[in-house]
Order: structure tokens, then C-alpha cells, then sequence
């Protein structure tokens, strides 16, 4: 009986971390700001935890997910991998043959010598210098390398999340509590636009942020 309370007790903090999430998140300008970005890595790596403690209290939950992830878990890893595999390291002489295109580019954006600067010069590597510097010259596939580790960091963190729903005993259950959240949620966050439009400082985000252009 403590057994099953506790495990039971487990996914129903899962599910509710996962409704937080999905519902705190728009609440921070969808969290595409960088630092409430990371506050929402931080969220994933507790729903992780979560997963793992009840992976390791019930290992016949493993298997239970990749039943319930079916067909679409494998399209999402197989859309993963497709992402991952452009940043492998591999020989000059393979990559020209896979991607001439990118291998020409690369050869044309970064010089033959490197610039030789004076003594008293310091050399000041310009924005984005990922895309023209060693990132490149690693050998790859990819002609935009931090953006493809950004996008595999992205996929992995949405493969986590749809895990995690997959592992939920009673599925029927935590749909309605999603529901119910997001509708809360929802509600009131469209109660706070409503208030926020007819007062005094609507062109600011929560009455404190400024908004580009304003």
C-alpha cells in the first residue's frame, strides 16, 4: 500500500510541475528572454529528476513509456538525431564530399594566413564570430553549428517533456488536470491584458517593462 502511495504520490507531483511549467511560462514573456529561459532549464531538470525518481522507484515505468511514446517519440528522436549528426566532427575529405557547398564556404570565409596585428593592437573577435571562427574548422556537416546545438537543446528539452506525459499512469486524469490548468491560467492572464488595456500605462508589460518601440 506504501508502495503504491508513494509512486502515486510521485506522478501526481510530476503532473503538477508540468502544469506550472506550462502554465508560468507565457506569464514571462514566454520565456524567450535568456535569463527566464534558463529559469525554465532549471524546471526541466527538476521534471528530470522527478522522472528519474520514479524510474527508479518503478523500473517497469520504462518501459511502459516507450510503449506509450509510440510512433511519434520515434519521430521526434529521429528529428533529434537529424539535428545532432551535422555536428559531428568528420574528415575534411568526407565532409566535401556529403556537403561541397559548405566545405567552399568555409574555405572562402576564413583567410589562408592569419592576420598579423601590430604589438600594441588587441584583436576584438566581431559578433557572431561562431559562425566564421573554429566552430567551423571542427569539420562538420553544418554551416550554422550554434544554432544547431541550440535547436538539438530545444528538441531534447521537448522530447524530456513528451517522456515525461508518456510515463503518466492514468493519462485520462492528468489531461483533465492540464485542462483545467491552462484554463486557469489562460483566464487569468487574459484578465490581467484586459486590466492592463484600459489603465494608465498600457504601453509597458505589466505596467513596469517597455516594450520595443514605445
Amino acid at each position: 500500500m506504501n508502495f503504491r502511495r508513494f509512486a502515486f504520490s510521485l506522478e501526481q507531483t510530476q503532473v503538477v510541475w508540468m502544469v506550472g511549467m506550462v502554465g508560468l511560462s507565457p506569464w514571462f514573456f514566454v520565456c524567450v528572454h535568456p535569463l527566464f529561459e534558463l529559469f525554465l532549464a532549471y524546471a526541466l531538470v527538476g521534471l528530470l529528476v522527478l522522472w528519474c525518481l520514479r524510474l527508479a522507484w518503478e523500473p517497469s515505468l520504462l518501459w511502459h513509456t516507450l510503449r506509450k511514446a509510440g510512433p511519434l517519440g520515434l519521430a521526434l528522436g529521429c528529428l533529434t538525431a537529424c539535428v545532432a549528426i551535422p555536428l559531428l566532427p568528420i574528415p575534411e575529405s568526407v565532409s566535401k564530399r556529403l556537403s561541397p557547398a559548405v566545405s567552399v564556404w568555409v574555405e572562402r570565409a576564413q583567410p589562408a594566413q592569419r592576420e598579423a596585428l601590430a604589438s600594441t593592437e588587441q584583436f576584438i573577435p566581431p559578433p557572431h564570430s561562431q559562425l566564421l571562427g573554429s566552430d567551423l574548422s571542427r569539420g562538420g556537416l553544418s554551416l550554422n553549428p550554434a544554432g544547431n546545438r541550440q535547436l538539438l537543446l530545444r528538441l531534447t528539452a521537448l522530447g524530456l517533456i513528451f517522456l515525461a506525459g508518456a510515463s503518466l499512469r492514468q493519462p485520462e486524469v492528468a489531461l483533465r488536470q492540464f485542462s483545467w490548468g491552462a484554463a486557469g491560467f489562460g483566464s487569468l492572464l487574459a484578465l490581467v491584458a484586459m486590466l492592463q488595456s484600459v489603465t494608465p500605462g498600457n504601453s509597458q508589460i505589466y505596467w513596469f517593462f517597455d516594450t520595443m518601440g514605445t
